[in-house]
Protein backbone atom coordinates (compact mmCIF):
# COMPACT_ATOMS: atom_id res chain seq x y z
CA UNK A 1 0.00 0.00 0.00
CA UNK A 2 1.35 3.41 -0.92
CA UNK A 3 0.53 4.95 2.43
CA UNK A 4 2.98 2.65 4.22
CA UNK A 5 6.71 2.95 3.57
CA UNK A 6 7.54 -0.64 4.46
CA UNK A 7 5.27 -3.13 6.15
CA UNK A 8 8.02 -4.54 8.37
CA UNK A 9 9.44 -1.13 9.23
CA UNK A 10 5.97 0.28 9.86
CA UNK A 11 4.98 -2.58 12.14
CA UNK A 12 8.20 -2.40 14.13
CA UNK A 13 7.78 1.35 14.53
CA UNK A 14 4.21 0.92 15.75
CA UNK A 15 5.23 -1.69 18.31
CA UNK A 16 8.11 0.41 19.63
CA UNK A 17 6.09 3.61 19.87
CA UNK A 18 3.12 2.06 21.61
CA UNK A 19 5.13 0.04 24.11
CA UNK A 20 7.24 3.08 25.03
CA UNK A 21 4.25 5.26 25.84
CA UNK A 22 2.37 2.54 27.71
CA UNK A 23 5.01 0.63 29.66
CA UNK A 24 6.11 2.00 33.06
CA UNK A 25 9.89 2.26 33.54
CA UNK A 26 11.63 -0.50 35.46
CA UNK A 27 13.06 2.06 37.89
CA UNK A 28 9.70 3.50 38.83
CA UNK A 29 6.55 2.03 40.30
CA UNK A 30 4.53 5.09 39.24
CA UNK A 31 1.18 4.29 37.62
CA UNK A 32 0.70 4.70 33.89
CA UNK A 33 -0.45 8.19 32.87
CA UNK A 34 -4.20 8.66 32.51
CA UNK A 35 -3.60 9.99 28.99
CA UNK A 36 -0.53 8.78 27.08
CA UNK A 37 0.79 10.33 23.86
CA UNK A 38 2.07 8.61 20.73
CA UNK A 39 3.38 9.99 17.44
CA UNK A 40 1.74 7.06 15.65
CA UNK A 41 -1.50 6.07 17.39
CA UNK A 42 -4.66 7.39 19.04
CA UNK A 43 -7.25 5.30 20.84
CA UNK A 44 -7.73 3.01 23.82
CA UNK A 45 -5.29 0.15 24.49
CA UNK A 46 -4.94 -2.72 26.91
CA UNK A 47 -1.32 -3.70 27.74
CA UNK A 48 -1.01 -7.24 29.09
CA UNK A 49 1.44 -10.15 29.43
CA UNK A 50 1.81 -12.09 26.17
CA UNK A 51 -1.44 -13.96 25.66
CA UNK A 52 -4.37 -14.86 23.44
CA UNK A 53 -6.61 -11.84 22.82
CA UNK A 54 -9.49 -10.41 20.81
CA UNK A 55 -10.92 -7.01 19.88
CA UNK A 56 -13.91 -5.67 18.00
CA UNK A 57 -15.58 -2.36 17.16
CA UNK A 58 -18.08 -0.58 14.92
CA UNK A 59 -17.74 2.85 13.31
CA UNK A 60 -19.08 5.01 10.48
CA UNK A 61 -16.61 6.02 7.75
CA UNK A 62 -16.21 9.81 8.00
CA UNK A 63 -15.92 12.43 5.27
CA UNK A 64 -12.46 13.88 4.69
CA UNK A 65 -11.56 17.53 4.16
CA UNK A 66 -8.35 17.34 2.14
CA UNK A 67 -5.60 19.88 1.57
CA UNK A 68 -2.50 19.46 -0.59
CA UNK A 69 -0.83 17.58 2.28
CA UNK A 70 -0.76 13.82 1.70
CA UNK A 71 -1.83 11.98 4.83
CA UNK A 72 -3.37 8.68 5.95
CA UNK A 73 -4.86 7.21 9.11
CA UNK A 74 -6.55 3.85 9.66
CA UNK A 75 -9.40 3.51 12.18
CA UNK A 76 -10.02 -0.04 13.34
CA UNK A 77 -8.68 -2.70 15.70
CA UNK A 78 -5.10 -3.84 16.25
CA UNK A 79 -3.02 -6.35 18.19
CA UNK A 80 0.71 -5.97 18.86
CA UNK A 81 2.69 -9.23 18.55
CA UNK A 82 6.48 -9.72 18.67
CA UNK A 83 8.11 -7.53 16.02
CA UNK A 84 4.88 -6.80 14.19
CA UNK A 85 1.20 -5.86 14.35
CA UNK A 86 -2.10 -7.45 13.28
CA UNK A 87 -4.84 -4.99 12.32
CA UNK A 88 -8.08 -4.48 10.41
CA UNK A 89 -9.73 -1.21 9.40
CA UNK A 90 -10.28 1.44 6.73
CA UNK A 91 -7.44 3.57 5.38
CA UNK A 92 -8.58 7.22 5.17
CA UNK A 93 -6.23 9.08 2.83
CA UNK A 94 -5.74 12.49 1.30
CA UNK A 95 -3.64 12.20 -1.85
CA UNK A 96 -3.05 15.20 -4.09
CA UNK A 97 -5.99 16.94 -2.45
CA UNK A 98 -8.38 14.04 -3.13
CA UNK A 99 -9.97 11.79 -0.49
CA UNK A 100 -9.41 8.05 -0.84
CA UNK A 101 -10.90 5.18 1.17
CA UNK A 102 -9.60 1.60 1.32
CA UNK A 103 -10.67 -1.32 3.50
CA UNK A 104 -7.63 -3.39 4.48
CA UNK A 105 -6.10 -5.93 6.82
CA UNK A 106 -2.49 -5.99 8.01
CA UNK A 107 -1.40 -9.44 9.16
CA UNK A 108 2.15 -9.24 10.47
CA UNK A 109 3.27 -6.84 7.75
CA UNK A 110 1.21 -8.25 4.89
CA UNK A 111 -1.24 -5.48 3.96
CA UNK A 112 -4.22 -6.76 1.94
CA UNK A 113 -6.78 -4.39 0.35
CA UNK A 114 -10.33 -5.72 0.60
CA UNK A 115 -12.59 -5.70 -2.50
CA UNK A 116 -15.29 -3.31 -1.33
CA UNK A 117 -15.81 0.31 -2.51
CA UNK A 118 -15.89 1.97 0.92
CA UNK A 119 -17.50 5.41 1.02
CA UNK A 120 -18.23 8.02 3.70
CA UNK A 121 -21.31 7.07 5.71
CA UNK A 122 -20.69 3.33 5.45
CA UNK A 123 -21.12 1.34 8.66
CA UNK A 124 -18.07 -0.82 9.40
CA UNK A 125 -17.86 -3.76 11.81
CA UNK A 126 -14.54 -5.50 12.35
CA UNK A 127 -13.01 -7.93 14.82
CA UNK A 128 -9.83 -9.93 15.43
CA UNK A 129 -9.06 -13.05 17.47
CA UNK A 130 -5.34 -13.73 17.89
CA UNK A 131 -3.67 -16.79 19.39
CA UNK A 132 0.00 -17.86 19.15
CA UNK A 133 -0.43 -19.61 15.79
CA UNK A 134 -3.54 -18.17 14.11
CA UNK A 135 -5.45 -14.94 13.53
CA UNK A 136 -9.13 -15.08 12.67
CA UNK A 137 -11.71 -12.33 12.46
CA UNK A 138 -14.16 -10.48 10.29
CA UNK A 139 -14.46 -7.27 8.30
CA UNK A 140 -17.91 -6.09 7.21
CA UNK A 141 -19.20 -3.05 5.38
CA UNK A 142 -22.81 -3.34 6.47
CA UNK A 143 -23.95 -0.55 4.16
CA UNK A 144 -22.53 -2.33 1.09
CA UNK A 145 -23.65 -5.80 2.18
CA UNK A 146 -20.00 -6.91 2.19
CA UNK A 147 -18.45 -9.29 4.69
CA UNK A 148 -15.22 -11.26 4.56
CA UNK A 149 -13.49 -13.53 7.09
CA UNK A 150 -9.97 -12.67 8.24
CA UNK A 151 -7.42 -15.44 8.57
CA UNK A 152 -3.63 -15.43 8.86
CA UNK A 153 -0.60 -15.86 11.09
CA UNK A 154 -1.00 -15.34 14.81
CA UNK A 155 1.34 -14.45 17.65
CA UNK A 156 1.49 -13.88 21.39
CA UNK A 157 -0.17 -10.50 21.93
CA UNK A 158 1.26 -7.91 24.33
CA UNK A 159 -1.10 -5.02 23.51
CA UNK A 160 -4.67 -4.90 22.20
CA UNK A 161 -6.07 -1.63 20.89
CA UNK A 162 -9.02 0.07 19.23
CA UNK A 163 -8.69 3.48 17.61
CA UNK A 164 -6.74 5.19 14.83
CA UNK A 165 -3.40 4.03 13.46
CA UNK A 166 -0.98 6.49 11.83
CA UNK A 167 1.13 5.93 8.71
CA UNK A 168 4.46 5.31 10.51
CA UNK A 169 6.32 7.29 7.87
CA UNK A 170 8.31 9.11 10.51
CA UNK A 171 9.02 8.69 14.24
CA UNK A 172 8.77 12.49 14.54
CA UNK A 173 5.52 13.50 12.82
CA UNK A 174 2.89 11.76 10.70
CA UNK A 175 0.43 14.05 8.85
CA UNK A 176 -3.21 13.42 9.75
CA UNK A 177 -6.09 14.00 7.28
CA UNK A 178 -9.01 16.06 8.56
CA UNK A 179 -11.62 13.37 9.30
CA UNK A 180 -13.69 15.50 11.68
CA UNK A 181 -14.58 12.88 14.25
CA UNK A 182 -15.19 9.12 14.43
CA UNK A 183 -17.52 7.49 16.96
CA UNK A 184 -16.50 3.95 17.92
CA UNK A 185 -19.32 1.79 19.31
CA UNK A 186 -19.74 -1.86 20.39
CA UNK A 187 -16.06 -1.75 21.35
CA UNK A 188 -14.74 -4.77 23.24
CA UNK A 189 -11.40 -6.30 24.16
CA UNK A 190 -11.24 -9.94 25.20
CA UNK A 191 -15.03 -10.08 24.93
CA UNK A 192 -15.57 -7.34 27.53
CA UNK A 193 -16.61 -3.69 27.19
CA UNK A 194 -13.51 -1.47 27.18
CA UNK A 195 -15.04 0.56 30.00
CA UNK A 196 -14.70 -2.47 32.30
CA UNK A 197 -10.97 -2.94 31.64
CA UNK A 198 -7.78 -1.14 32.79
CA UNK A 199 -7.28 0.40 29.36
CA UNK A 200 -5.00 3.35 28.60
CA UNK A 201 -6.15 6.43 26.70
CA UNK A 202 -3.76 7.60 23.95
CA UNK A 203 -3.70 10.88 22.03
CA UNK A 204 -1.68 11.30 18.84
CA UNK A 205 0.74 14.23 18.65
CA UNK A 206 3.95 15.25 16.94
CA UNK A 207 7.24 14.89 18.79
CA UNK A 208 7.12 18.65 19.44
CA UNK A 209 3.78 18.32 21.23
CA UNK A 210 1.32 19.42 18.52
CA UNK A 211 -1.91 17.53 19.26
CA UNK A 212 -3.23 15.84 16.11
CA UNK A 213 -5.94 13.42 17.28
CA UNK A 214 -7.77 13.67 20.59
CA UNK A 215 -9.16 10.47 22.08
CA UNK A 216 -12.33 11.10 24.04
CA UNK A 217 -13.33 9.42 27.29
CA UNK A 218 -15.27 6.15 27.27
CA UNK A 219 -18.99 6.89 27.27
CA UNK A 220 -21.86 7.42 27.38
CA UNK A 221 -21.88 3.59 27.23
CA UNK A 222 -18.95 1.35 28.32
CA UNK A 223 -18.33 0.33 24.70
CA UNK A 224 -18.28 3.80 23.11
CA UNK A 225 -15.79 6.63 22.57
CA UNK A 226 -15.09 9.40 20.06
CA UNK A 227 -11.83 10.33 18.31
CA UNK A 228 -11.54 13.92 17.04
CA UNK A 229 -9.22 15.49 14.46
CA UNK A 230 -7.33 18.48 15.90
CA UNK A 231 -4.39 19.30 13.62
CA UNK A 232 -2.66 17.95 10.50
CA UNK A 233 0.61 18.22 12.42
Amino acid sequence: MKHRISAKTASAAAVAAMLVVLAPTAASAAPRPKVATSTQYAGWALPHPPSVTSAGTTFIVPNLTCTATNATVVPGVGVVVPGSIIASGVALSCSGGRPLFMAETDIRGVVTPLPVPVRPGDKIITSLNVNPTLTTGMFADVTRGFSVPIRGRGGLASLTCVGIDGTHQSPVANPVPNFGHIVFTATTIDGRPIGSLPVVRINMATSTGVLQISTGPIGPTPTMFTSTFVNIG
